[in-house]
């Protein structure tokens, strides 16, 4: 079976076409390796609220923008 599927939420530090770096609400900052069958948000940019949804073994599916409301973004 496919490994089980896990997200998280956070902001953008840093993004190349490699790689994305994610800073929790908590403070801890996960660093995720982009493959080519990445689905990646072709607008997102550093300070951008974002979902990535990865499976267990840190293979990311898809990182996508979140729109946010009323919150501003830092």
């Amino acid at each position: 079976p496919p490994p089980p599927v896990k997200q998280v939420h956070g902001e953008v530090l840093m993004f190349t076409s490699e790689l994305v770096v994610v800073q929790l609400a908590d403070g801890t900052s996960i660093l995720f390796r982009l493959e080519k069958d990445a689905s990646v948000d072709s607008s997102l940019k550093v300070a951008d609220r974002v979902e990535v949804r990865f499976t267990s073994d840190d293979h990311v599916i898809s990182v996508k923008k979140l729109i946010t409301g009323s919150e501003p973004l830092r």
